[in-house]
């Protein structure tokens, strides 16, 4: 189903939009500022690995997509925002231990410190290039990631008051 025109703000209408890959880069990659098509072009690439990837380990579910890649705006959106909602739970917890490490280094990890050779820490490391922000949907948290997905932040990354924006589901 084609995602629905951009709102005046230029975000998707509020709520869960069900969508194909084709429909996202119809609406985020063509319909986009032309000089912000290539950079979009790379992240477009980027969820289709990830789509991908997802889709070999795990058997349903759907991805629930969100960020300033689903806007019409001026600035040129830096990355993705992508939750994995599996349809089964059980499913994960009897992956092989291969296909379980697959699956984390799928996901962003958030406050990691290294410690050999030199001890640094980092905010973030993401998966495919740094550009998909990625998190696991456990069971009974969707309502958390909905908003989260829904949310309008400012320049100084605080939520604005009254601003909603929609999100895109991907059925795996």
């Amino acid at each position: 189903m084609p995602l629905p025109a951009w709102t005046q703000r230029g975000y998707l209408v509020p709520g869960r939009h069900t969508a194909s890959e084709a429909d996202i880069y119809e609406r985020c990659v063509s319909d986009a500022p032309a000089e912000q098509r290539q950079h979009r072009e790379v992240l477009f690439s980027s969820l289709q690995s990830y789509t991908g990837m997802i889709r070999s380990l795990l058997k349903g579910g759907s991805l629930l997509v969100g960020g300033p890649f689903l806007s019409r705006d001026s600035v040129s959106p830096t990355g993705l925002d992508v939750v994995l909602v599996p349809a089964d739970w059980e499913q994960l917890t009897i992956l092989p231990t291969d296909q379980q490490e697959q699956l984390h280094q799928l996901l962003t990890l958030n406050d990691i410190i290294v410690g050999h050779p030199i001890t640094m820490y980092m905010k973030s490391i993401k998966p495919v290039g740094s550009v998909v922000d990625a998190y696991l949907c456990y069971p009974g948290q969707e309502d958390v990631w909905e908003d989260l997905l829904s949310e309008v932040v400012d320049e100084h990354q605080r939520p604005v008051e009254g601003v909603a924006r929609g999100y895109v589901e991907v059925v795996l």
